[in-house]
């Protein structure tokens, strides 16, 4: 058994877009003894990064530019449209704490104690890109948990595809890369880090949802099988299955109808070091691992760009859009 603090821990849900995050957020959050936000923060790595803060905490100056930020944020905007609101003086309190980890704990908890969770074990956050800072994070916040939410890489890549046109090689490519970054972490996070993937989700939500409570050390509660609403409306939520408030449980293999076999082939080629590693088997025969050229990786991202900060504008609108495409920009650069 870990030895447990006193003050509720942080549980960060990652993986890649597209790969069943918003669906496992949604039950984890359903847990008496926790609390996610239903929007991504996109701004904890950055603020960490960028400005390291000393016994002293931050300064007047640092907290006025703080304060102006937060209050045009994504988050903050999507947090609203939630129906969740913390106002200045509560913001003020969390901004006087010493450290990164006790300035976002506090905010998170002050968002908790506002949707009537104020005795919680665990405040988290969803923001799929954290996959890339998991040590960063780890670093700031040491008793952190992280549960990496994995979806096979040929179905996450056509959704992702629909969703905002995402390149699909491109996309399964990166999967790959990311993968295998998780997986190098992963043992300096030790006990600290769960893999859950998308499918035993599916195949089996309380055997899958039962682990998690233990790796949590919370006891298992019925509702972490309940979904209170449709999970969300983009990518093949045309399809029963995002616009369902229940765990649909055939949303896999989409892909063995949704692509001709030499999308999934060439798919399959870039992601193959990795599906060997987490035992999705390729179904185009005998492969090799060819990973994407530096001329060829460079033209697709350009595309890759361009549809994605289209889509924002799209879904978002002009300013919000640009605002999280900036953000998420941001966060590269860490």
């Amino acid at each position: 058994m870990r030895e447990e603090p006193t003050n509720p821990i942080p549980v960060f849900v990652v993986g890649l877009a597209r790969s069943g995050t918003k669906l496992f957020r949604n039950l984890l959050t359903n847990h008496s003894q926790i609390y996610i936000p239903p929007a991504e923060t996109n701004f904890f790595p950055y603020f960490i990064g960028r400005i390291p803060l000393g016994n002293g905490g931050l300064t007047n100056r640092q907290k006025e530019l703080f304060k102006a930020w937060y209050f045009k944020s994504v988050f903050v905007d999507r947090m609203e449209e939630f129906g969740r609101v913390i106002d200045e003086k509560k913001l003020d309190a969390c901004l006087s704490e010493n450290s990164w980890n006790a300035i976002f704990s506090s905010l998170i908890r002050a968002f908790a104690g506002a949707d009537g969770k104020k005795n919680i074990s665990y405040w988290g956050d969803k923001t799929p890109i954290y996959l890339r800072y998991m040590p960063l994070l780890k670093k700031e916040f040491p008793t952190a948990r992280f549960i990496h939410i994995m979806r096979d890489p040929r179905d996450r890549a056509l959704s992702a595809n629909k969703a905002w046109g995402a390149d699909p090689i491109l996309a399964a490519a990166r999967w790959n890369e990311q993968v295998r970054q998780a997986s190098s972490q992963a043992n300096a996070l030790s006990s600290d880090y769960m893999e859950v993937t998308y499918e035993k989700l599916l195949d089996a939500p309380e055997e899958t949802m039962q682990g998690v409570a233990r790796f949590l050390d919370v006891p298992f509660e019925d509702g972490m099988l309940e979904l209170k609403a449709p999970v969300e409306n983009q990518g093949d939520s045309e399809s029963k299955t995002r616009r369902s408030a229940e765990i649909v449980r055939d949303n896999k293999h989409k892909f063995l109808a949704g692509a001709d076999m030499s999308l999934i082939r060439k798919m399959e080629e870039v992601a193959l070091p990795s599906m060997k590693e987490k035992r999705y088997e390729p179904v185009t025969g005998n492969l090799d691992h060819r990973p994407l050229g530096r001329a060829e990786r460079m033209l697709r991202s350009v595309k890759d760009d361009a549809f994605s900060f289209i889509y924002h504008i799209q879904r978002w609108g002009s300013v919000k859009g640009i605002k999280l495409s900036w953000e998420r920009y941001k966060l590269k650069k860490i």
